[in-house]
C-alpha cells in the first residue's frame, strides 16, 4: 500500500484517527497494519491489536513489525504492544477503560486495531455499526486511533455505505484511493477507477449528508480519473444537488481537469470547477 505523504494546507491522510481499511489482497492489510503499528509506537502510543490464535507466524504483528526493522520483542515485554484476544478486545463496557489504563501508565495515547470477521465470535454483525460509531466518537475526542479492516471484496453497497460514512474524519484507505475530511473539504488522492468508484461514490454521500449548502472537494492530489470515477462524482451528489446543493472541485491537476471536461463533468448541474493556481 502507497502511503500518500501529506503536503501543507491539505488533509492528513496518514496513519492516525478513526481509519477505515478496505483491503483486496493479504498483503495490502499486511503492509498497512505494519505502518499503522509502526507510527504508533514510535509516537509513544500503546499499540493493542486482535488476532486469532491460529495465525500463521509469518503473519503475525509482532513478525510483521520485526521484519519492519522494529523491535517488537521488546515492545511486547515492555507492554507497549499488546496482542489481544477478540472477547479482550471487545470488553462489553467498550475501549475507554483501555485508554484511561494507557493514559495511566504514561502513553501519550492508544492504538487499537482489528479485522471486521474478528468479531464475528464476540457480536452480532447487528451491532458492528455501535461500536463503529462508539469508535469514531472515542477518536474524535481523545488521543485514540483506530484502523477498522474490511476486506473490500464481497461486501453489500448498504454496508459500504455504513462503514463508510462512520470513517471519514478519519479517513478511507484502499491501494490507490484515500478520502479523508478536513476543516470544511473532502480530500481525494490517488487514483479513482473502477476498482474503488463505490468507495468514493459512498464517501460522497455520506459527506453530503453533513454539508450545509456546499460540498468541497480538494481535488489536487487526485492522479488518475476514470469513467467510473467521473460517474461517481456525478451519482454520489445528485441528491445533494437535487436539493439545493453545490459541489466544487477543487484544484485538479491538469490532466484531471481536462478529464473532467471532456466527460463534461464540470456541465452537470450545480457542479463547478474551481482550477489550481496557473
Amino acid at each position: 500500500m502507497t502511503l500518500m505523504p501529506d503536503q501543507p494546507g491539505t488533509a492528513p491522510l496518514g496513519w492516525d484517527g478513526h481509519i477505515l481499511l478496505l483491503y483486496g489482497a493479504e498483503s495490502e492489510r499486511l503492509s498497512a497494519l505494519a505502518a499503522w503499528a509502526r507510527r504508533g509506537l514510535e509516537n509513544d502510543e500503546k499499540v493493542i491489536y486482535t488476532e486469532a490464535r491460529e495465525t500463521p507466524p509469518e503473519r503475525t504483528l509482532v513478525r510483521l513489525l520485526q521484519d519492519d526493522g522494529i523491535d517488537a520483542a521488546t515492545a511486547t515485554a515492555k507492554g507497549c504492544l499488546v496482542v489481544q484476544s477478540p472477547a479482550e478486545f471487545f470488553p462489553p463496557d467498550g475501549q475507554a477503560g483501555m485508554l484511561e489504563r494507557a493514559l495511566a501508565e504514561g502513553y501519550r495515547g492508544l492504538r487499537l486495531s482489528a479485522r471486521a470477521s474478528s468479531t464475528v465470535t464476540v457480536m452480532p454483525q447487528a451491532a458492528h455499526g455501535d461500536v463503529e460509531r462508539a469508535f469514531d466518537r472515542l477518536c474524535r475526542t481523545r488521543p485514540v486511533s483506530a484502523l477498522c479492516q474490511y476486506e473490500q471484496r464481497g461486501m453489500p453497497g448498504d454496508r459500504l455505505r455504513e462503514v463508510a460514512a462512520s470513517h471519514l474524519s478519519g479517513g478511507i484507505r484502499q491501494h490507490a484511493l484515500s478520502v479523508a475530511q478536513h476543516v470544511g473539504l473532502l480530500v481525494l488522492a490517488g487514483e479513482i477507477d473502477v476498482s474503488n468508484h463505490d468507495i468514493l461514490m459512498c464517501a460522497l454521500r455520506a459527506a453530503a449528508e453533513q454539508a450545509s449548502q456546499t460540498l468541497r472537494l480538494d481535488m489536487s492530489r487526485v492522479e488518475f480519473l476514470g469513467a467510473a470515477g467521473c460517474h461517481a462524482l456525478d451519482d454520489g451528489t445528485f441528491r445533494f444537488r437535487r436539493q439545493g446543493g453545490r459541489v466544487l472541485l477543487i484544484e485538479p491537476k491538469p490532466w484531471v481537469e481536462r478529464i473532467l471536461r471532456v466527460a463534461r463533468v464540470d456541465q452537470l448541474e450545480r457542479i463547478e470547477l474551481v482550477p489550481g493556481r496557473e
